[in-house]
C-alpha cells in the first residue's frame, strides 16, 4: 500500500492511499533531493520559501545584477573605485573565498527559482 500526505500552496492537507503494490524502482538520473515533512514542518518551510521568494524579489529591485562579475564589482565598490550600490550575481568558490581574504563582506545566499 502506498500512503500519501500532500499540502497544496494554500496549506490544505489531502491524505490518500493506495492498494497498488509499490512500484519497483526504475534506474534514473540523478535528482534533487526531497524528504517526507510533517505538516507542520511543511508549513514552515513553505513560509520560508515565501519569504526568501520576497527577498529575492526586492533584490531584483533594488540591487543591480552583474552577473559573473560579482567579485570585480564587489572590489571596486569596497576600494572605492565605484559609488557603493547594492549588486548581486554569481562568484566561484575561488572568488568568495579571495573577497573573504580581503575582507570584502559578501553574504552566499541560495537562489530559488521563480516557480517552484
Amino acid at each position: 500500500m502506498i500512503k500519501y500526505q500532500l499540502i497544496c500552496d494554500k496549506s490544505h492537507e489531502f491524505e490518500g492511499s493506495s492498494a497498488q503494490p509499490e512500484p519497483q524502482p526504475q534506474p534514473q538520473a540523478p535528482q534533487q533531493a526531497s524528504a517526507a515533512l510533517p505538516p507542520a514542518a511543511a508549513r514552515k518551510m513553505q513560509e520560508l520559501m515565501s519569504e526568501m521568494r520576497a527577498l529575492q524579489t526586492r533584490i531584483r529591485e533594488e540591487c543591480r545584477d552583474v552577473g559573473n562579475d560579482f567579485a570585480e564589482e564587489a572590489r571596486k565598490i569596497h576600494y572605492g573605485e565605484v559609488e557603493p550600490e547594492g549588486i548581486y550575481g554569481q562568484a566561484t568558490a575561488e572568488e568568495r573565498e579571495a573577497l573573504d581574504e580581503e575582507g570584502i563582506e559578501i553574504m552566499d545566499m541560495p537562489w530559488l527559482p521563480k516557480d517552484n
